[in-house]
């Protein structure tokens, strides 16, 4: 068969990566394919590869590829994607050979060459460290399970089941050793590398508290500032994506960072450097949803005591109906657009927060219901300048602090509606 010239490596071992997405290696030289990764024929190579020296039954082989298609004869679309597979491989800057073999019933992958998967690697590691007697190879072979693992076991493949099985009992078995490793890194107060490695997840797995893990090694290394942004960061990703507040461990981690603040000169540096804004910043204060917790408890505190006046005021994007605006791209320009208007709108001494996917709280000192009113108005003809069709899509309530869990003294403002009153 022909073969297109390409340089080759010396080194004449396959390496196929499935963890992350799927790559062939021959040597340094990229193996390609004319077809997609997604076709039968590349699942069938995928299939193989993964099931390594024991091989596939052909029925199960049959069952993973076609089991939910409704075919006359699965049997003759497997033999055709064997052949097809062939050529493909035979079309690559592989050497020549069968490379699929059959033997009672039994489907094998059989190259003319070494054959390393980062999924038997993987659990080859993980079986050495079960097996390690001593702590320190126990944490080696955890440590080099965890750093070659690069995310989901093939992901473009979701839709097939066979697929989304061993993604979930792999990511799994990366989260348990994570977990563990987690363990004795902290026992030995290695925080560099369990940053290391749970900044890696982070990045696999957002929503899975790996931040937590990231924020505890950030102030157990006296990086008091770095661990405060990823709080702020990892807020923002599940008020945007889930549209739900931080989880209690990282609301916890963010309350209990005051704590391991104890040397006086990390305070001052803290004092100086983290607390301060930015010189030149203008307009209402924006702040995390636990931040603003805090703030909203000390005005109540302040109110109760001076007699002065502070409204909260929740503030939502509606779809025109009364409901919440769903996700999509409308509404992230949407709530960009209201967290500069409110930015902007507002004095300085006012806070608000993001609340939801569609909801801002704001707080507003020294005002009364009728300024509340006024102050509604002002954000709703601001929000719509340059969209007019905007002006009847936000909604507000109000009431004021202390005294809200009333429902006869709130204040309902919004669309075309006019603004009075609950009853």
């Amino acid at each position: 068969m022909m073969r297109t010239e390409e340089a080759v490596s010396v080194d004449q071992t396959l390496y196929v990566h499935l963890l992350g997405g799927f790559s062939l290696y021959y040597g340094d030289n990229p193996v390609s394919f004319k077809r997609g990764v997604t076709t039968k024929s590349m699942q069938l190579l995928q299939i193989l590869l993964h099931s390594g020296e024991k091989g596939i039954s052909r029925d199960i082989l049959l069952e993973m590829l076609y089991g939910r298609d409704e075919l006359m004869n699965p049997a003759n679309n497997l033999r055709v994607a064997v052949h097809r597979l062939r050529n493909q491989l035979g079309e690559s800057i592989l050497p020549d050979g069968e490379y699929i073999s059959t033997e009672n019933g039994i489907y094998r992958w059989n190259a003319p060459v070494d054959t390393w998967v980062d999924t038997h690697e993987f659990d080859r590691l993980l079986g050495l460290a079960e097996s390690a007697e001593d702590v320190d190879e126990k944490i080696n072979y955890m440590e080099q399970a965890c750093e070659m693992y690069q995310g989901s076991f093939l992901p473009m493949l979701g839709g097939e089941e066979w697929a989304t099985v061993e993604s979930v009992q792999y990511q799994k078995k990366y989260s348990d050793t994570m977990n563990r490793l987690e363990g004795y890194l902290k026992e030995r107060g290695d925080y560099e590398k369990l940053l290391e490695l749970s900044t890696t997840a982070a990045k696999m797995y957002p929503f899975e508290e790996w931040q937590a893990v990231k924020i505890e090694c950030y102030m157990a290394l006296n990086r008091f500032e770095e661990a405060l942004h990823e709080y702020e960061a990892a807020s923002s990703l599940f008020f945007e994506e889930l549209g739900i507040s931080p989880t209690k461990r990282l609301i916890d981690q963010f309350e209990n960072m005051g704590k391991y603040m104890s040397d006086g000169t990390q305070i001052l540096y803290m004092v100086s450097d983290g607390l301060d804004e930015e010189d030149g910043t203008e307009g209402a204060f924006m702040c995390t949803f636990p931040s603003f917790r805090d703030n909203y408890r000390l005005v109540r505190r302040l109110t109760e005591r001076s007699g002065e006046s502070a409204y909260l005021m929740v503030l939502g994007i509606t779809d025109g109906h009364g409901m919440p605006m769903n996700k999509g791209e409308k509404l992230s320009a949407m709530t960009e657009h209201l967290s500069e208007t409110l930015r902007t709108s507002l004095r300085r001494g006012d806070s608000y927060t993001r609340y939801g996917p569609s909801q801002f709280l704001v707080l507003l000192l020294n005002v009364n219901q009728e300024s509340c009113v006024k102050i509604f108005r002002r954000l709703v003809n601001r929000f719509s300048e340059q969209h007019v069709s905007w002006k009847h899509l936000l909604e507000g309530y109000a009431n004021q602090v202390g005294n809200i869990k009333d429902p006869q003294t709130a204040l309902r403002m919004g669309g075309d509606r006019r603004e009075e009153k609950r009853k």
